[in-house]
């Protein structure tokens, strides 16, 4: 009894972390997108929040499955945010004076995980959506 509601209050608490991760992480990207000209590149710190939320439902997968809708969001975002860095980098490379901001956006990595490519590391479709059968119930709705 003590286990399953402990179990419970953890994952109330893992989902209320995830989705205000993923609001700062958002609001870092409309920062973004107001910030044209300027050194701040808030797209990085975003793109560093998805990636630490991932890594954290990986690390306790164990204990708690992260809400599938908020996965799909993180997943989605990310990888906007990666292209947005491609686009960057293309769009700073052809102005003069921009040689800090490049480094920083080559810094990020073109993968969800920040390491090189493998098919270990794949995210498949499996993945995001553990027992595909979800209802709109499971993820705290009324049916």
């Amino acid at each position: 009894m003590l286990v399953t509601k402990a179990r419970l209050e953890f994952t109330d608490v893992f989902r209320q972390l995830v989705a205000e991760s993923n609001g700062y992480a958002a609001i870092l990207l409309l920062k973004q997108s107001g910030s044209s000209g300027n050194t701040e590149m808030p797209i990085v710190q975003a793109i560093e929040i998805y990636r630490s939320t991932l890594r954290l439902a990986d690390k306790n997968s164990k204990i708690v499955e992260m809400d599938k809708i908020q996965r799909m969001h993180v997943l989605h975002n990310l990888g906007e945010a990666l292209h947005e860095v491609d686009l960057l980098k293309q769009r700073l490379s052809q102005q003069p004076n921009t040689e800090s901001q490049l480094q920083i956006l080559k810094s990020v990595g073109k993968s969800l995980r920040k390491q090189p490519y493998s098919p270990q590391s794949k995210i498949s479709k499996e993945t995001i959506f553990r027992g595909q059968g979800a209802t709109h119930k499971e993820h705290g709705g009324l049916g």
